[in-house]
């Protein structure tokens, strides 16, 4: 019995490593910038209804990887108010 704990142990903690997060964390102007893209959107967490919290964000962060996804995609062309010369 001693040994298969013993062995359950030791594989667990092998496997912790798997679960360590990858990515660094969000600085403060990370987290800002973000803020700033969702309330472009029309959000406002002061303006928040606790009964429609949660979908209310969730639309907001639709649009902005919506609009972060045509912008990644987007090609050439000019931009307003300059001509080539």
């Amino acid at each position: 019995m001693k040994i298969s704990k013993v062995f359950v142990i030791s594989l667990l903690a092998a496997a912790m490593p798997a679960f360590a997060q990858t990515s660094q964390p969000l600085s403060r102007a990370d987290v800002k910038a973000q803020l700033i893209q969702v309330e472009m959107t029309g959000y406002s967490p002061a303006g928040v209804d606790d009964t429609t919290y949660p979908v209310d964000i969730q639309t907001a962060e639709a649009k902005v990887a919506n609009n972060n996804e045509v912008t990644a995609t987007s090609v050439g062309g000019i931009a307003d108010g300059s001509r080539a010369k």
